[in-house]
């Protein structure tokens, strides 16, 4: 099976380029600015890379993205670009190019290349106003609105994924990732969202540095990096889900939670967490619609994610994993 993934060398991507070659798949790898480097320590295996092809390529240029998945035919497209939180509501001309324009050109490429499985990164942001549910679990056929511009994008992309089914069969599923964690998230900053939240929490602490974090009361879902990478892979091999949009979550905790937990492994942690709450609404999202339609439920607890991100930073720095 060949696959073809956009915004491919950040974070989450590597570790679903990782998943997709250990399971004998070739992968076509594009991305505006790619990262081989990380897509290859990820891989950490120099004959499995010669199933990865890496090409630079922009997801608002339709012409060139058509002209390359003609020459690559892939069965299945994995499209993850796109212009995360901040740098959307920074610039909204750019997010609405990247993020609908970008979706709307992989759609069109798909239907005009008889691709036969669509997954793309939608966001939890979509049913972005969980207040509305008076601390009850956000349904996952909940009305799709959103407090910013990224969400609204994404609100876009699942109409498009329900539009481009209905008028040209395009069998597409997009995955609402919750507070994705792990080694290398830090590395991909401009990439992946709460990154230098996550870099103070854990992966200072991990490698001997000072880490303060805020808002030691939020409740979020933490989703291992692992989790989030194999259930992109499930969506993908199951055809025509009910659902447009899937909530991909992993295990509630408060930030102050996390911190004990990572001081668990890290008696000595300099780590000092604010207290308090923040904007955001408490994450309560159902998962049992994603569980029932793809087979997929986290694998990993809290304490194995934070165990397994924390050792993978220290054995790269040459230091003893707890």
């Amino acid at each position: 099976m060949k696959y073809y993934m956009t915004g491919a060398t950040g974070f989450l991507s590597a570790y679903i380029i990782r998943d997709l070659v250990k399971d004998g798949h070739e992968v076509v790898v594009t991305d505006l600015a790619p990262h081989p480097e990380f897509v290859a320590d990820m891989v950490g295996d120099e004959s499995l890379m010669k199933q990865v092809t890496i090409e630079r390529l922009d997801v608002t240029d339709l012409g060139a993205m058509i002209l390359s998945m003609k020459q690559h035919k892939p069965q299945r497209v994995i499209h993850m670009a796109t212009l995360l939180g901040a740098a959307s509501d920074a610039n909204p001309g750019l997010a609405i190019r990247v993020i609908q324009g970008g979706t709307n050109n992989i759609m069109t490429a798909c239907v005009a290349l008889d691709v036969e499985k669509l997954v793309y990164a939608s966001s939890a942001n979509v049913t972005g106003l969980p207040h509305l549910f008076e601390g009850n679990e956000v349904p996952n056929d909940a009305f799709l609105t959103s407090a910013d511009f990224y969400g609204v994008q994404k609100i876009g992309t699942e109409h498009l994924s329900r539009l481009f089914k209905e008028k040209y069969g395009l069998d597409s599923t997009g995955l609402r990732y919750m507070s994705i964690y792990g080694y290398g998230k830090a590395f991909n900053a401009a990439r992946g969202s709460l990154s230098p939240f996550h870099t103070e929490l854990i992966d200072n602490p991990a490698l001997g540095k000072p880490g303060k974090a805020p808002y030691g009361d939020a409740l979020l879902d933490w989703l291992y990096v692992e989790d989030g990478a194999r259930a992109t892979v499930l969506a993908a091999n199951t055809p025509n889900t009910p659902s447009r949009g899937l909530n991909v979550c992993g295990q509630r905790a408060t930030v102050n939670e996390v911190a004990e937990t990572v001081r668990k492994f890290i008696p000595d942690a300099q780590l000092d967490v604010a207290p308090g709450d923040w904007k955001f609404p408490p994450y309560l999202y159902d998962a049992k619609t994603t569980a029932d339609e793809i087979g997929y439920t986290p694998e990993y607890s809290l304490d194995e994610g934070l165990r397994k991100n924390i050792d993978m930073l220290r054995t790269r720095a040459g230091l003893p994993t707890v």
